[in-house]
């Protein structure tokens, strides 16, 4: 009976566990112990251990539980971070929030990008992102009116504890009430200067950019780009996303350049992202959620503007759908080739390429023989988990 009580212990210890992702492509799982200026520290079943933060990718902590329930206003700043606030009040050039969890925060009204009041309700939540897809270059305050949002272009001026001031196009300044107003976009150009270090998602909704992160007890001190401090409780953190352009997966971006053709003229199926050329997961030694399925002959060009470190992938083909013919995969770093090799069905190989100030990275797929493509039966090669890492 012992033997099983610790037995499900265990089990349930592993289940609520926190997990910290590395760039390394490790998982860290236990309970996080420390978060400091330059690591965290996880305590493991092997013992602590200690992650740089300049190596962590995510941290995933315990389901915080269920989102307060109630009206709330949602507020998009600079820096992406998105807050839920129970109330809004405007001053002069600041604005004060008081989030649905419970924490206050004061900003300058300039953080602001946009305000949505009722954003509880996700059939308006979906009509105010129709109004922000239109790339306007304006300010512009919503009114629903019958049940649409109507978007009003102008200047948004002054704030004050009732109303702001807002000059429409050709027409004299007025002063809406904020009653009156469903929601408030405002065109910035300015960036955000500060470097950001993650962002923090909690139970309540909230994303918070951070520069810097410090976990005193049971709570963790967000130090914002805006120069605030928020307090978070720690129980309340659904994960922490280090992830800011570290690691980019191939499959979620769109190439620059794409070439498809076949050396015969013949009709070939396109690359495919996340799935092998049958539509299915992707499946080499054992499953990928993320990845490239190439058939020959196929470029696909990417723009790294110099900013990342290395290339990984793991190289196979899928045999699933019948017999495949080998290909050769190339790596080209600004028209340098620096990878290239055989595939086939038969194996896996891991690959790693130095990426460091490189512009441009190509990956070409091709028939082994030219001559001989018209005998080639399903030739590809899948590249699972490809990505770039900084």
């Amino acid at each position: 009976m012992r033997r099983a009580f610790l037995a499900l212990f265990l089990i349930a210890s592993t289940l609520h566990a926190d997990e910290l992702r590395t760039l390394g492509g490790k998982t860290v799982a236990g309970k996080t112990s420390r978060i400091g200026a330059d690591d965290i520290t996880i305590q493991s079943e092997e013992g602590p251990v200690t992650v740089p933060l300049t190596q962590c990718l995510g941290l995933e902590l315990k389901d915080p539980g269920a989102r307060p329930a109630g009206n709330f206003a949602a507020v998009r700043l600079l820096d992406d971070s998105t807050l839920h606030c129970s109330q809004i009040n405007f001053a002069k050039d600041h604005v004060n929030l008081s989030l649905a969890s419970g924490q206050k925060v004061k900003l300058p009204l300039g953080q602001i990008v946009w305000v949505l009041y009722g954003a509880q309700d996700p059939s308006l939540v979906k009509k105010f992102e129709k109004v922000l897809s239109a790339k306007v270059k304006r300010d512009r305050v919503v009114i629903l009116r019958d049940g649409e949002l109507n978007p009003l272009e102008g200047t948004l001026g002054e704030a004050s504890e009732t109303s702001i001031q807002f000059t429409p196009e050709k027409a004299a300044p007025l002063a809406i009430l904020y009653e009156r107003i469903q929601g408030m976009i405002f065109y910035r150009t300015d960036p955000v200067t500060e470097t950001l270090l993650c962002r923090v998602v909690d139970g309540d909704g909230n994303t918070l950019a951070a520069k810097a992160l410090r976990l005193d007890g049971e709570t963790l001190n967000v130090f914002t780009s805006f120069g605030e401090q928020v307090p978070v409780p720690f129980a309340r953190v659904a994960r922490i996303d280090f992830n800011l352009d570290k690691l980019t997966y191939l499959s979620d971006l769109e190439p620059s350049r794409f070439v498809e053709k076949s050396e015969l003229g013949l009709y070939i199926v396109s690359y495919r992202k996340d799935k092998n050329l049958d539509g299915e997961g992707i499946l080499l030694d054992r499953p990928y959620a993320k990845g490239l399925s190439i058939h020959a002959h196929t470029e696909l060009e990417y723009n790294l503007a110099g900013k990342y470190k290395d290339f990984r992938a793991v190289l196979g083909a899928d045999g699933r759908a019948g017999p495949v013919s080998p290909v050769v995969v190339s790596v080209y770093c600004d028209g340098i080739r620096r990878f290239t090799d055989t595939v086939n069905v038969k194996s896996t190989r891991p690959i790693l390429v130095d990426v460091k100030d490189v512009t441009t990275l190509r990956i070409v797929v091709t028939y082994t023989d030219p001559a001989e493509a018209f005998q080639a039966v399903n030739p590809h090669a899948i590249l699972a988990d490809a990505r770039i890492s900084q």
